[in-house]
C-alpha cells in the first residue's frame, strides 16, 4: 500500500506495534490522528498555493511588491517542501517500499535544507534588506547584499555534502523495524545550533529597524512572529532531547508537526495578509492610501517600489492620472527625486513645510517691477515724439497706458493749451500711445521672472506622463 493515509489502523501497523513492544517500547500506530492533521495542512497548503498565485498575479501592484513578493512566495515554497519531507521524518506515513526510506535526502535535504534553514534565511534576507535601505541607507540589491546570504548557502550545502558522505549511524539513518528515522543526537545539536543563530539574527535585524518608516515598519509583525518561531523552536528543542523517540507517540509527533507549520503560516500570513486582502477588495483606495503613507514619510529613493516603467503602471488597473504618475516615479533613481528625502534624517514637518515653499514658488511666476514708469520714461526721455500744435516746443514722455494706468489723459487741441502772457507754463502730461504707434526696436514688454527651482522639472516624464499632466488640478501640478 506504500505510504497511503489511512483513518483505521492496519495490519501492518499492528505487527509493528507488536514488533516495538517486544523491544519494550511504546509505539502508537498511524491511524486517525495523522490522517486527520495531513488532511488538514493539505488544505491549508492548497489555499497557500492559491494565493501565491495571487501574489504573483499582482506582483507589480506597489503594496505588494514593497512586501518582495518573490521572496515571500519563496518562502511559501520552502514551507511546502518541509511539510513534505517532515511526514517522512516525524513517523506520520509508512515508509517502507518507499522512496522515503532515504532518510538523508528527506531528513537532510528536503526538510532541514531546503525546509527548515530556506526558510529562516529567506526570512533573514528579507529582514535584512530593510535594515539596509532604513539603517545602513544602502540600496535594496547588489552583490553586497546577496553576499551574507550566498555564504550562508554555501555553507548549508557544505553541510549537506558532508552529512551525505558520513556514516547514517552519524547522521540519521532508517529503522526498518519500526519504519521510522532515527536522528543521531549530536547530528540534531548541529542543526538546532544553525536554526536558534539564524533566528537570533533575523531578531536582532527586527529590533535595529523597529523604527523604520511607517510605510515599511514591520516590527509588530516581526516580534508576534518572531516570539512565534521561538517559542516552538524551544518546545522542539526540547521535546527531541526529552523525548528522542518523539515518532513514536502519536500525539508528540502530531503536536510536533502541527507547531512548526502553524509557526511558518502565521509568520507568512501576518507579513501579507493586509496588503493581499486590501488588493483584492480595496485596490484603488488602498493604493491612494499607501502612496500617500509615501510621501508623508518621505522615503529615501534606494528602496525599489514600483515598477522600471510605465508598462508596470498600466497593469496596475484604472488609477487617476495623479496616482499613476506617482506610481511611476517610486522606484530607485540617481539623478531625480519626486517625495523622497535624500537621506533618513528629513522629518515629515520638515518636508512639509518644503512642499509649500515650493509650491508657493512656482505659483507665482512673475514678480513685479519695481517702478515701471519711470523705468519708462528713463527709456524714452532721450527720443520721445513732439506735441503738435501747441505754442510751447516742448517734447513728452510716452508712457504705455498699461503700466500708468491713466486712460483719461487725452491730448489737448491747440487753442487749449495755448498760454496766455504771464501765465506759468503747466506741467508736461503724458499721453497715451497706442502700441502700433511705438516702433519695434522702442517696444516694451512686461518682464516677468521665474523662481530658480522652476527652471527644473522635478520628474523625469515619459510620454504616458505627458499624456496624463492634462488631467491634473492646478493645486496638484509638480512641473511647469
Amino acid at each position: 500500500m506504500g505510504n497511503a493515509i489511512s483513518f483505521s489502523v492496519s495490519e501492518k501497523e499492528q505487527y509493528r506495534e507488536h514488533l516495538a513492544s517486544l523491544a519494550k517500547l511504546d509505539l502508537d500506530p498511524r491511524g486517525r490522528g495523522d490522517a486527520i492533521m495531513i488532511i488538514v495542512f493539505l488544505i491549508i497548503y492548497g489555499l497557500d498555493l492559491f494565493v501565491v498565485l495571487f501574489l504573483l498575479w499582482n506582483r507589480k501592484y506597489p503594496p505588494l511588491k514593497s512586501k518582495n513578493p518573490l521572496i515571500m512566495s519563496l518562502v511559501m515554497v520552502c514551507a511546502w517542501i518541509w511539510f513534505t519531507s517532515e511526514l517522512a521524518a516525524n513517523g506520520h506515513v509508512p515508509l517502507a517500499g518507499t522512496i522515503m526510506t532515504n532518510c538523508k535526502a528527506f531528513g537532510v535535504w528536503l526538510r532541514i535544507l531546503l525546509g527548515v534553514c530556506s526558510v529562516s534565511c529567506l526570512i533573514a534576507l528579507r529582514t535584512y534588506g530593510l535594515y539596509r535601505v532604513f539603517h545602513l541607507n544602502m540600496p535594496y540589491q547588489g552583490l553586497s547584499f546577496y553576499l551574507p546570504f550566498l555564504f550562508y548557502f554555501i555553507c548549508i550545502i557544505i553541510y549537506g555534502i558532508v552529512s551525505q558522505l558520513i556514516s547514517p549511524r552519524l547522521t540519521i539513518e532508517y529503522v526498518a523495524v519500526l519504519d521510522i528515522c532515527n536522528y543521531n543526537s549530536g547530528f540534531k545539536a548541529s542543526v538546532f545550533t544553525l536554526l536558534w543563530v539564524t533566528w537570533i539574527f533575523v531578531v536582532f535585524l527586527s529590533w535595529k529597524i523597529r523604527n523604520i518608516k511607517s510605510s515599511f515598519n514591520e516590527s509588530t509583525e516581526i516580534t508576534l512572529a518572531s516570539f512565534i518561531v521561538f517559542a516552538v523552536l524551544a518546545f522542539t528543542t526540547i521535546m527531541h532531547y526529552t523525548h528522542p523517540r518523539f515518532a513514536l507517540d502519536v500525539q508528540l509527533r502530531v503536536a510536533t508537526t502541527t507547531l512548526d507549520h502553524i509557526a511558518v503560516n502565521v509568520l507568512w500570513w501576518l507579513i501579507m495578509a493586509k496588503p493581499l486582502y486590501m488588493c483584492l477588495f480595496h485596490r484603488n483606495e488602498y493604493m491612494r492610501e499607501w502612496l500617500h503613507k509615501l510621501r508623508q514619510d518621505g522615503l529615501q529613493r534606494a528602496y525599489d517600489v514600483d515598477s522600471r516603467g510605465t508598462s508596470g503602471v498600466a497593469a496596475l488597473g484604472s488609477y487617476n492620472a495623479r496616482v499613476s504618475m506617482l506610481m511611476n516615479n517610486i522606484r530607485s533613481s540617481h539623478d531625480v527625486g519626486f517625495f523622497y528625502a535624500m537621506d533618513g534624517s528629513s522629518s515629515v514637518q520638515d518636508h512639509d513645510s518644503k512642499s509649500e515653499s515650493l509650491k508657493h514658488q512656482r505659483l507665482s511666476l512673475t514678480a513685479p517691477l519695481e517702478d515701471p514708469v519711470a523705468k519708462l520714461k528713463q527709456a524714452y526721455n532721450q527720443d520721445t515724439l513732439p506735441i503738435s500744435g501747441t505754442d510751447l516746443s516742448h517734447r513728452e514722455d510716452i508712457v504705455l497706458s498699461s503700466f500708468n494706468g491713466s486712460h483719461s489723459s487725452i491730448g489737448r487741441p491747440a487753442s487749449s493749451t495755448a498760454l496766455n502772457p504771464g501765465d506759468t507754463p503747466p506741467p508736461p502730461r503724458a499721453r497715451p500711445v497706442s502700441p502700433r504707434l511705438v516702433p519695434e526696436s522702442r517696444k516694451v514688454y512686461k518682464r516677468i521672472s521665474f523662481p530658480d527651482s522652476a527652471h527644473i522639472a522635478p520628474l523625469s516624464l515619459t510620454d504616458a506622463q505627458r499624456r496624463n499632466l492634462d488631467a491634473y488640478d492646478s493645486e496638484g501640478r509638480n512641473i511647469i
